[in-house]
């Protein structure tokens, strides 16, 4: 088994754009299977609002939450913590990723502009792991939100969806017999599992880059038809995010200008040995 086979250098910390300073580990306060759900509504760019009775708990885990998106950057509204002035902004009809102590979230009126405003806001009760749509709210006959959310999102290609989960429950173990390391899990370890997902999913993406007029463009098309048929319906949806109209962006900013140092790129090289994620290894639990 292959272990630690990335050094993850200071210039791969200034690139995914870490903001906290005293982290409180998502190993920690959320199941690895919510993790992979989270993970799976920000990549899909759907609306979510976190509730918790600590502020804290809010602000790290939603700051924590979009690291993990490395190297994709989400572009729409962040709110650690809506206060009751900030209402108006539960109402927008763009991917959110919002928080809100439960004092608020358990207001009537709050709940009625979630009701109103959204039959599709995911709500996760970080303190009891738990998902909640906006649909429930007032209504009797309750539709089950996991459900609701694997019709509304594509599920991850199998060959992601069979390492994720079982690493992320290594790592929740790993903590339990080591709490003290929870900057190496949550910082190091949390992180890397993800950008090896992203190198796994995008590795092959400069491959679709052809030349028009001197400048280059990513050809979806060629792109969608090498993926494995099962995963396609996955890649389709993808491709039409603004994670990754935006990743793609970046990048044709960095070729157009002739500007090589894309560090992203170094790390796939490293994939391009024959090194898949189910080899990488973590470089714990043994």
């Amino acid at each position: 088994h292959h272990h630690i086979l990335i050094e993850l250098t200071p210039c791969f910390y200034q690139e995914m754009i870490i903001n906290c300073d005293n982290p409180i580990s998502l190993i920690d306060s959320i199941k690895a299977s919510n993790i992979v759900l989270l993970f799976r509504l920000l990549l899909f760019e759907q609306k979510i609002l976190l509730i918790s009775d600590d502020y804290d708990t809010l602000t790290q885990v939603s700051l924590n939450l979009i690291s993990l998106l490395y190297p994709l950057t989400w572009t729409h509204l962040v709110i650690s913590i809506i206060t009751e002035k900030m209402l108006t902004n539960l109402k927008s009809f763009l991917p959110f990723l919002n928080g809100m102590h439960k004092s608020l979230y358990r207001k009537e009126n709050v709940q009625n502009i979630l009701y109103k405003s959204h039959k599709d806001l995911f709500i996760f009760d970080i303190d009891k792991n738990k998902f909640e749509i906006s649909c429930n709210l007032f209504e009797k006959k309750r539709i089950d939100p996991i459900k609701f959310l694997n019709r509304q999102i594509p599920p991850l290609p199998k060959n992601i969806e069979d390492i994720i989960e079982p690493q992320l429950y290594v790592l929740k173990s790993y903590y339990k017999s080591h709490p003290s390391d929870i900057y190496l899990v949550n910082y190091i370890k949390c992180k890397t599992l993800f950008l090896q997902v992203f190198i796994e999913l995008i590795h092959d993406y400069k491959k679709y880059l052809t030349f028009v007029d001197d400048f280059s463009v990513f050809n979806t098309n060629g792109f969608l038809h090498e993926k494995p048929e099962s995963d396609r319906y996955f890649f389709k949806e993808f491709t039409t995010t603004e994670l990754f109209q935006y990743f793609i962006q970046n990048v044709l900013y960095y070729i157009n200008n002739k500007n090589i140092n894309y560090y992203f790129d170094e790390l796939i090289e490293l994939y391009l040995w024959g090194l898949g994620i189910g080899d990488w290894g973590l470089g714990i639990g043994d």
